[in-house]
């Protein structure tokens, strides 16, 4: 997909694996491993790789909920900066079962963007 971007936004999509580097550091142990698993982009960045998108990507780490300004203003700027003409917005949140929940649409350029939608903690299990 070329000229495609994503935008992902999320809170907790590397914590668990930040705290498991903090737990290891304590024993004295590190894996080289697991810094990638640790970076917020991951959620992006493998997305990205396996829809074979091309075009600019980025996870913001911020509660979905918070994001809905964040995500209009990076979307309004790729469209009319970054010669993409279409991105995929997602939210994700973890559920309290441990599951993940996302909430996404894909928007094209000189459509209005639904970030206030793309920001609502979807329910159900």
């Amino acid at each position: 997909m070329q000229n495609f971007g994503l935008v992902v936004a999320s809170d907790d999509c590397s914590l668990a694996t930040v705290r498991t580097l903090a737990q290891s550091l304590e024993r004295g142990v590190l894996s080289p491993l697991r810094f990638a698993g640790s970076s917020p982009s991951i959620l992006a960045g493998l997305t990205a790789i396996q829809l074979q998108i091309r075009g600019p990507t980025i996870c913001l780490t911020m509660p979905p909920e918070n994001a809905s300004l964040a995500f209009e203003a990076l979307l309004a700027f790729w469209f009319e900066n970054e010669g993409v003409s279409a991105a995929m917005a997602i939210s994700h949140w973890s559920t309290d079962t441990g599951g993940h929940r996302l909430s996404g649409a894909i928007i094209r350029q000189n459509e209005e963007i639904p970030a206030a939608q793309l920001a609502i903690r979807p329910t159900g299990p």
